[in-house]
């Protein structure tokens, strides 16, 4: 018996001893992977700490956040019955009713009642003079990692909405002169958010100026612009296709957010909080591992970052050079270390269409609205994007998905202009709906009937 108990002393002990070096094997692995990651985000030049990142802070008054929240908090205040105004049943139903009867004056009425309310002309005044100051800084915590909160992107949301009402009100009046400023109104709001290094404020501001660039398409055969304008909104318009906000706020993810994450006390806490909350949606022994497991958090640690890296090189080039970068496979989930990252990538990935999607429309509304100045002049449409007087647009850009020209076709009784977007098909130009949306089987459409 006492024999019995030395050998199984023996066992112990040897797997104990085991143990030890394969988590002392696996930490400096760990560590390697980690510190090499790390040393690659420094050769590629990209910032290493959040103060690099942080924007300074601004003089009260250049800074337009102030006014912005006034606007926000007043708008957020307003009410239609026990609705909020800006999620009523009456406005939206005013909003749809204008679009799908554009000519009716009743209609329009009916919307200009709505937004004449004294607070929403308040807030819309409130933006316009915050548009108007040189810079923007929300002055958020950044401190708090990935436990910060963002109210004011839903602000800039609910205020877009507005504006974007007032756009089609102004549009179906013929009031050419305010559509336009409304247009550049909305491309500042959006532009308040470009120095912030948070991810979800640079997808709010995608959101934003691709719901610009469609009230352009949607509205400009009842007032187009003049030369003048016209100049301008393609300088609005070639802003807005820059990626270098979007680089911005991935490396702020970086090292704003996963940074802090992968700090074991600023886990436990964002554990504890998720709880409360009921979310993220992580496997619990993902998170055992991640807290426990210094050695598991290091490899997540250098995958995450590996990854970031990866996403965010591939903005700066063009869509077509390099084939889309595949989500993380399932069997991620399934490793003994990955379990966070494979909850958090495929927003990583998606940026990159979502950036693609939105020059996309920005490239076909400027060459539509040159198409649209080359009939004014000349009196009829080019039979060939090649054929556009250099007057209005001095290079046409391609399609940013495929690289190839943008599908052009003069038509009877205006034109067709489209990307193919993100499933790289020619679907004739079918236009993204409620039916198409899943399937991706929709290009991004420009058809002109003027």
């Amino acid at each position: 018996m006492k024999l019995i108990a030395i050998r199984l002393a023996k066992i112990v002990s040897a797997l104990l001893v085991a143990a030890i070096l394969l988590h002392a094997a696996l930490l400096v692995a760990s560590g390697l992977l980690l510190r090499n990651a790390r040393e690659d985000l420094r050769r590629a030049g990209r910032p290493m700490t959040p103060k690099d990142v942080i924007p300074k802070e601004i003089p009260v008054a250049e800074n337009a956040a102030p006014l912005y929240e006034s606007a926000f908090a007043l708008l957020n205040s307003l009410a239609v019955g026990n609705e909020p105004f800006s999620a009523s049943f009456s406005f939206s139903k005013a909003v749809s009713a204008c679009e799908q009867d554009p000519d009716s004056d009743a209609k329009l009425a009916a919307l200009e009642r709505l937004l004449a309310d004294p607070g929403v002309v308040r807030a819309m005044q409130l933006i316009d003079k915050a548009t108007a100051r040189p810079r923007c800084n929300f002055d958020l915590p950044y401190e708090q990692g990935a436990m910060m909160l963002v109210p004011h992107v839903n602000g800039m949301l609910r205020a877009r909405r507005f504006q974007a009402a007032q756009s089609l009100l102004d549009a179906r009046r013929g009031n050419a002169r305010e559509f336009w400023r409304g247009i550049e109104t909305s491309f500042l709001m959006a532009d308040a958010l470009r120095e912030e290094p948070v991810l979800i404020s640079a997808l709010v501001r995608l959101s934003l100026l691709k719901s610009t660039a469609s009230a352009i398409v949607a509205h400009v055969d009842r007032v187009p612009p003049d030369d003048e304008t016209a100049a301008r909104l393609d300088g609005w318009l070639l802003n807005a296709r820059d990626v270098a906000p979007i680089v911005l706020a991935m490396d702020g993810e970086r090292l704003n957010m996963g940074e802090w994450l992968f700090d074991e006390n600023n886990a436990q806490r964002l554990v504890q909080a998720a709880i409360d909350a009921g979310g993220p949606n992580l496997e619990p022994r993902h998170l055992a591992w991640l807290l426990s497991c210094r050695p598991a958090r290091q490899a997540e640690h250098a995958a995450y970052l590996r990854t970031l890296k990866q996403c965010t090189d591939n903005l700066s080039r063009p869509f077509w050079e390099i084939p889309p970068v595949p989500q993380p496979e399932k069997s991620m989930s399934q490793r003994w270390y990955g379990g966070i990252l494979h909850s958090f990538a495929p927003a990583f990935y998606g940026v990159r269409t979502t950036t693609a999607t939105l020059q996309a429309q920005i490239d076909v509304a400027r060459v539509g609205l040159a198409l649209l100045r080359h009939k004014a002049a000349l009196g009829s449409y080019p039979p060939s994007l090649a054929e556009i007087d250099s007057t209005f647009l001095a290079e046409i850009p391609p399609d940013p998905f495929t690289g190839q020209p943008l599908v052009y076709r003069p038509e009877a009784d205006g034109f067709l202009l489209y990307s193919l977007g993100q499933n790289l098909k020619d679907d004739g130009g079918t236009p993204e709906s409620p039916e198409t949306r899943e399937s991706k089987a929709f290009d991004l459409v420009w058809r002109s009937s003027n």
